[in-house]
């Protein structure tokens, strides 16, 4: 087994997907997702606003993976909903997909910016789209 193949499948195990058919069609087009580098902004942009299917998977899965680490940020720092100190407030029943096509217009409105690293532009499209309102 290549080393790219094994970074692939251990990325869609932590990241929670439960079958081995998945894992397995993203390691066997390991090339094909090699391309592109997810986290910078531009590669993410190239890769995820396509609508071939395993490039879009492949972003659904990196931003799940952002969300998982996130999650653990705001976990040491203490950001819970319940304090009213998240940065944004994602709508309770949003999808991955959406939540990426959300991500996609964001940098398709800022280009200027699209180089910036993937996390950070991922951030500023949930501050813009999604803002906790204040009580």
């Amino acid at each position: 087994m290549r080393w790219a193949d094994f970074m692939v499948m251990s990325a869609v195990t932590l990241a929670g997907l439960p079958t081995l058919a998945s894992a397995q069609s993203i390691a066997n087009n390991s090339e094909r997702s090699a391309r592109f580098n997810l986290d910078q902004g531009n590669d993410f942009y190239a890769a995820c606003k396509t609508s071939d299917d395993f490039n879009r998977n492949v972003c659904v899965i990196y931003l799940q993976g952002f969300f998982a680490g996130q999650k653990a940020s705001w976990a040491d720092q203490a950001i819970e909903p319940e304090f009213g100190n998240q940065p944004y407030c994602l709508p309770p029943h949003g999808t991955l997909p959406q939540y990426l096509d959300v991500v996609i217009k964001f940098m398709e409105d800022e280009p200027d910016i699209r180089n910036f690293p993937s996390g950070t532009l991922i951030e500023g499209a949930f501050l813009r789209a999604y803002p906790c309102k204040k009580n």
